[in-house]
Formats: structure tokens, sequence, C-alpha cells
């Protein structure tokens, strides 16, 4: 078999030079979701049009594994009633079928039915009872189940507190916030939208709905049990509102939670709607969507809806029942005119972005795609984004998808693989001002706090110019952000996927950094706003103090690769002294490449194995790299041969190859990473 791959423009070394994630954030583990049982790669990238052949059929993942059910609703009045035999094992997943006014709730009434939608469908939730076990294949089959797994998590790392911070460390990254997202000093962008307010003829309101952590009744004020969607909150609040801390913004920035399930422990579910959680399963994403949009006001309101927590791409297929229950659900919710905003996601192993933001693939439904909802009387008419005469059309996707940067403008480690949207924000050691008696929050990393910063900016855009639809609001904030030149790639981002192009390579769309001085530039042109887009200098950067320094502490352990957000594997001759073991998992003895050394086109030979060979594996990822920077995402099953496997584009004078493995273990909460060293043969 013979087929060819063409290199992504990634290779090492996005390393931040102000070293300020090693100060603040240093080696962090990556949390991972209970996942499916079953042995499979991580599904890959499709070969390039000119492949020869298609990549290997993965294995089935098996998808059982989970205390979750749902069972399709038979009508708005199903009474969600089991089987007599099998009712006792299963409990129902209660919901709160209430309606929100602001962040009140009311009617309150018990439930296990999503009660059906017109365009989107409606079922059951169950729960298996038994705490200290799983069902079996055959107990979701006894009441007409489908599994539905707990894989929705947040696209940062938790915190457990809020770190005491030197005023010199604290100070500068308050600062950086507001000069990176901000784009120029908070009172002149707040003067300047108290000024178009005061001349405008008509006001409407807009909303932000925060699909995170944070239950609704702790708002702005109370953390969360992670900090997470606190700190989210915060963000958005800080750019959205005149006063962050004003029952004001407390109505218009509103929390629901996504993330109920403790996950303490790997396999604990047990859910907290005090506190929220780490993780939530596909129901608790719908009934927080659900909550979002029953809250909202379609004819009198704008509603922005954040996403900075998502599902991995390998860990649900996306013809899923579930995952095509909420891609209708946000289609819906685009039909109404909400606009969806969602973070990449961080590096966990697998490539591309993660759910829900891959959907930027797909266009927003409009005119006749939207009649299937029933809206009439909902929600204002869907238009068709049309282009005027001679212009490019409007950009419209479903989701609108932001990645991380530093405050350099470059990617971080943290960044996913081909994960890579149009649109990017601050992503390193972000923190802003907390609520009274709270100096700041959590500094935190990745494409959640990047998220934030967009929607925060996107309600600020939309309440100056409410005559904007979605795609209007978000093109403002595009066109007045900082064009980042990609330069070399180990450096720069580059827009990896867009409408249209799941897969890329989206040149027309070069990378912006948002902030919200640039949007409102280009949003309210007769304005004069003096924005500040020069990159920050050194006495703008934090630093510890050097008694802090010199402080003795513990001694530094040595870090797992994989928890430290490496997104590609080092050769072998490159690894840091005194890594800890992980075992060689993944293994390609023997294996052999033979490339010229004018480069082109590297040709592999040999059959990768896995060590014992009944590990028990939730998914795993193959990358070969070379000593140029290059890297390859490989389609390998263990126990098939890759002899004939060709990859082109190969530069001059590569003279070493090695396949690096991430292989999530089932029920090991961390994934393991080990190097195969390929042995070159001729002719060179």
């Amino acid at each position: 078999m013979r087929r060819s791959i063409h290199p992504r423009p990634f290779s090492k070394g996005a390393i931040w030079a102000a070293v300020i994630p090693l100060l603040l954030v240093g080696c962090r583990e990556h949390e991972q979701p209970r996942s499916p049982v079953g042995t499979a790669p991580a599904p890959q990238r499709p070969a390039p049009a000119e492949a020869v052949d298609t990549a290997p059929a993965p294995v089935v993942v098996d998808p059982y594994d989970t205390p979750y059910a749902v069972v399709p609703a038979r009508s708005e009045h199903d009474p969600c009633l089991l089987p007599a035999s099998p009712r006792l094992q299963w409990a129902p997943v209660w919901t709160l079928s209430s309606r929100l006014d602001g962040f009140a709730e009311s009617r309150h009434e018990l439930t296990a039915l999503r009660a059906p939608k017109p365009g989107v469908g409606g079922f059951c939730a169950y729960k298996w009872a038994d705490p200290r076990s799983l069902p079996k294949r055959q107990d979701f089959q006894a009441i007409g189940a489908v599994p539905d797994r707990p894989l929705l998590t947040a696209s940062a790392a938790a915190a457990s507190g809020i770190p005491q911070l030197p005023g010199t460390v604290s100070e500068p990254l308050l600062k950086l916030f507001q000069k990176q997202a901000g784009g120029a000093p908070r009172g002149m962008t707040r003067q300047v939208l108290a000024g178009h307010a005061a001349r405008a003829k008509a006001a409407t309101p807009v909303k932000v709905a925060v699909i995170d952590a944070t239950p609704t009744k702790k708002g702005l004020t109370t953390p969360d049990r992670t900090y997470h969607g606190f700190s989210v909150s915060r963000t958005v609040a800080q750019l959205a509102c005149d006063d962050p801390d004003s029952p004001a913004c407390a109505e218009q920035v509103v929390a629901q939670l996504a993330l109920p399930i403790v996950g303490a422990t790997e396999g604990d579910t047990t859910e907290d709607f005090e506190s929220g959680g780490r993780t939530g399963s596909f129901t608790h994403l719908y009934d927080a969507i659900e909550r979002a949009l029953e809250a909202w006001k379609p004819k009198e309101q704008h509603l922005v809806i954040n996403f900075s927590v998502g599902w991995d791409p390998v860990k649900a297929d996306p013809g899923d029942e579930n995952v095509e229950r909420i891609k209708a659900q946000l289609e819906r919710a685009s039909c109404m005119g909400a606009l969806i905003v969602a973070a990449a996601g961080n590096y966990s192993g697998s490539t591309g972005p993660v759910y829900p933001a891959a959907f930027e693939a797909l266009k927003a439904p409009t005119g006749d795609a939207c009649t299937k909802f029933k809206l009439d009387g909902v929600a204002p008419a869907a238009r068709p984004a049309r282009a005027a005469k001679g212009k490019t059309p409007p950009y419209a996707p479903l989701v609108h998808s932001v990645g991380a940067v530093d405050a350099l403008d470059q990617r971080l480690l943290v960044n996913r693989r081909w994960g890579q949207p149009r649109l990017a924000a601050l992503g390193v050691s972000v923190m802003v001002p907390g609520p009274p008696g709270t100096p700041y929050t959590p500094p935190h990393d990745g494409t959640s706090m990047s998220a934030a910063i967009v929607s925060g900016i996107a309600a600020a855009v939309w309440a100056a110019r409410p005559e904007l639809d979605a795609a209007g609001v978000m093109q403002a904030i595009y066109d007045g952000g900082v064009k980042l030149d990609p330069g070399q790639p180990s450096h720069h981002a580059q827009t990896e996927y867009c409408e249209g192009e799941a897969y890329g390579p989206c040149h027309q769309w070069p990378v912006h950094r948002a902030n919200l001085c640039g949007a409102l530039a280009k949003a309210l042109p007769g304005q004069k706003l003096a924005c500040d887009t020069s990159p920050p200098g050194a006495a703008e950067l934090p630093s510890w103090p050097a008694e802090a320094k010199a402080a003795a502490g513990k001694p530094k352990q040595p870090c797992r690769l994989t928890e430290c957000g490496v997104p590609q594997g080092p050769m072998a001759n490159q690894l840091a002294a005194g890594p800890v073991g992980q075992g060689s998992y993944g293994n390609c003895n023997s294996c052999t490449f033979q490339v010229l050394n004018t480069g082109g086109t590297m040709t592999l030979a040999g059959t990768p194995t896995v060590d014992p060979p009944t590990l028990n594996m939730d998914w795993y990822t193959a990358t070969l790299n070379t000593d140029q920077n290059q890297s390859y995402p490989l389609s390998l099953t263990f126990g098939t041969s890759m002899t004939g496997t060709q990859l082109t584009s190969v530069l001059a004078n590569t003279s070493q190859a090695s396949i690096t493995w991430v292989i999530k273990i089932h029920n090991v909460a961390h994934t393991v990473t080990n190097v195969s060293t390929l042995t070159r043969v001729p002719p060179y």
C-alpha cells in the first residue's frame, strides 16, 4: 500500500521568551474525561487529494463505558417510563424545566424529559443506578437507549484557588490583559462606547451565555469548584460591561452549568449542581444550551453563546446521535440570531479542533435551512448572508472558534496541532480583576480564555452596532484584529481550518488577534480611537522579586512530557535529562526510512507493535518527526505493516526520523508518550 502525506507547517520550539507560562503555570497535568473502552487509533486527517490509497480503517471504539443513557422521546408529553424489569437499574437524570428570567429561576419542575423541539428532537435521560458498576451493552438495549458519555471538558486546566502573586507579577499581568485584549486603556474604550450610546436612537441589550462549570446562581461573584467558569465569566464581563460588579452586568453575563460531574477520581460520576464539576455529558450540555435559549428574548435582545468547553474529536464520531442533536441545537440557535463562539481547544494528543469549535467548517443555516425549526413568531427570520457586488461573501460559519497566542503573538505549546482558526486572542496567564474582596482571577492558559475575550468583545461591538447580524459583528472583530505574519511556522499562528475548509489550507484568512479597540474602530469608523498594537516591552512583563527567586523551596521534579503540553514528540536525542519513564508501549523495532540527501519523498518500512499486545487503550496517535523540524501525522495500526507509506516534500539533508506515540491507556488519567527511532537505509 502506498499513500502520500504532506507535512503541516508546524515544528518545535514555540516558547514565549518572557517565560511567563513557566513562572506561573509550569508543568500541569492534563485532566482526561472517562473515555470509551477499546483499542483504536485516533482518527487522523484524511489524506490529500493526490493520495494513492486511503488510510487503514480504525478499529471501532466500544462506546458503552458510561453510566448515562438517552432514549428518544415519543412526544412532548412522554412520561419517560421504563419497562418494569430494568426500571430499578436506571434512574432518571432530572432537569429543572424552567423559564429563566435573567438569573432568577421560576416554574420549578423535575422531569427526565427533554421535550422534542422541531428540527432538534427530544429524549429521556437516565443514569445507571449502581455507582459501583457500569451497565453492559444489553442493559442499554433493554431500554432502547444509546450511551451518553461524559466527554465534555474545559479548554483550560482547572485551578484549586487564587494564588497570592507578588505585585511585580500580578500588576503587569492585569495590564497585559488590557493591552492585548482591550487594545487601549479601559477608560478610553468605555468612554467611546458611552458617547456612542448617548447619540444612538435605540439600544438592544446583549446577553452572553457562558456554557461552563459555574451554576447560574453563583454568577460573577462566587467561584465554582475549579474556578474555570468563574474566570471565563469575569473575563467576558471585563470587556462587555461598564462595571463587571454591577447588577446590570450580572443580568448580561449569565453562567449556565454544563460541567456538573465532579470527576475527582477515575470513574467518579458524582454530580454537584451547587459548586459545579470538571466534566459533563451531552445531556448536561444540551440542558445548559436550552436554558440559555429559554432565557433569551430573540426579538428584544442579542445573544452571544460562549463555549470555553468542548469534547475531543477522537472521543465521539461526528454521526453520533448525541453529537448530531447538539449540532441541530446550535443550528436552531443560529437561525434564531445567536452568535456562537467556541474555544478551539488545547493539546490532548489528537489533532484538529475540539467540538463544537470544529463546527466552524459548517456554514450557518439561513432561509430554507431554518424552516425545519419552525421559528415563526419566536425569532426574526434569518436572512441569507449576501455579498455586495464585487465584495467577498460574508464569513458566516455555524460557530466562530478562537485559538490562543501569547503576549508576543506567538502560538502556544498547548495549541492543538491542526487546530488554529482564523481568529486568535491572548491565551497565556490571562487574569482580570475579581469581585470585591478578590484582587484577581487565577491566571489561566489556553483557548478557554481566548474564547472568553472574543465573546466579551462581541458583546461590546453588538451593543454599539445593534443592527449588525452575528456575521457582521465577527467581521468587525476580525477586520479590527492584529494581523499575524505567519513567518516561521514554529512561532506564529497560521489558519488551519475555516468555513468550508475543514482541513485547510485557508490561505485567504490569515490569523488575526482580536482586541476590543480594533474591533470598535471598525464598527464605529467615525470614532477616533488610538489603539495600541505594539508588542510589550521588557518593562511591561512580569518579574519575580529577587527575594522570591532566592527563596528555598522543594526541589523540582522532572515532568512527564505529555503533561507539559508538548505538541509533538522530540527526537530521541533531544529528550530532556531525567524524564519520568513511561514504558515502551508503542514500538517500531527494525522499522526503517529511506530518503535522498536532496530530500523529496521518504519511504517507510516495518510493522509497528504495542507492548503488551493486550494493552487496553482508549486511543493513540502516531507522528513522524525529522531532524529538519518537519512533522507528519501517520495513520498506523499496531500489527499492520506500514511498508510502502510515502511522505512527500521532505527537506534536504534529512538524516534522522522517529515516530512519537501518544497513548491514552484505559483507566489512566493522563496520556503516555514514547519515541521509536527509525533506521535510515540506502540509497542516500
